[in-house]
């Protein structure tokens, strides 16, 4: 009877090996890296961790060529923001200049993105409310549409792109029925500081899709802040730690806001 013979992970092919990291997740695909330094070598190459990256955020296919590191990119965009400092933020943290990245999916599928890019030394930018929009017109994905399948990524990169936080809570925190329009308000908000603010994504949906998706930001009472005040906020969530997975519904951070508020 033949020996068996011992074939290690290393020893396949690189096409083979790229083909099956090519398929991991951004938290399995750095473990792998980890594991030997031929596979660290493979885990690094930027068109893998570019693949993930326009894979959770399609919008990212409208720029000719990114701008900053894929990897960085995703290991800032795609773990939850974790600024939860009870004190103030300084105006020091605030970006002068911010684009938004926006991707809409209704049950997995992406139906809407965008960029939105933002001057936030404009003198228009210091009257409130503070309101970015990304789409002001209706969209149909479905004939039995469902606003609670709806799911929202808005990550804000600054002027350099070192600095990177997606501010959605990715699945919606709220979903509110105005029973006389038949209109429903679905939030995807994110708590910063321990409820003294929240950033509140939002998509408006009139009774055959969506109509309207938007970005405020409001105080600890609920009270849209101006452009000024709400970059101080976004700066300390780019600045902030991260933890957890991304795919996550925001919820316990939310209802902390509004007890605490």
């Amino acid at each position: 009877m033949a020996a068996a013979t011992s074939i290690f992970l290393e020893d396949l092919p690189d096409d083979i090996l790229l083909h099956i990291l090519s398929h991991l997740d951004g938290q399995s695909l750095a473990a792998a890296g980890c594991s030997s330094s031929h596979l660290h070598r493979l885990s690094s190459l930027p068109s893998l961790w570019l693949n993930l990256c326009v894979s959770n955020y399609p919008s990212l296919l409208l720029l000719p060529s990114l701008p900053f590191s894929p990897r960085s990119f995703f290991s800032l965009a795609f773990p939850l923001s974790s600024s939860s400092s009870s004190s103030s933020p300084t105006a020091q943290s605030s970006p002068d200049f911010v684009s938004s990245f926006v991707d809409l999916r209704y049950r997995g599928v992406p139906i809407l993105s965008r960029i939105i890019s933002t001057d936030t030394r404009s003198p228009l930018f210091f009257s409130p409310p503070f309101r970015l929009e990304a789409i002001d017109g209706h969209l149909r994905p479905d004939p039995a549409f469902s606003p609670a399948d709806l799911e929202l990524s808005w990550v804000m990169v600054d002027r350099t792109g070192d600095r990177v936080v997606d501010v959605s809570s990715w699945k919606p925190v709220s979903v509110e029925r105005n029973w006389f329009s038949g209109d429903v308000r679905v939030r995807f908000a994110t708590a910063v500081g321990e409820g003294r603010a929240v950033v509140v994504p939002t998509v408006m949906c009139s009774v055959v899709g969506v109509r309207e998706v938007w970005l405020m930001v409001e105080d600890g009472d609920g009270v849209p802040m101006n452009g000024t005040d709400s970059m101080v906020v976004i700066g300390e969530m780019m600045d902030g730690g991260r933890k957890g997975a991304r795919r996550r519904d925001g919820r316990e951070g939310f209802r902390k806001r509004r007890i605490t508020g």
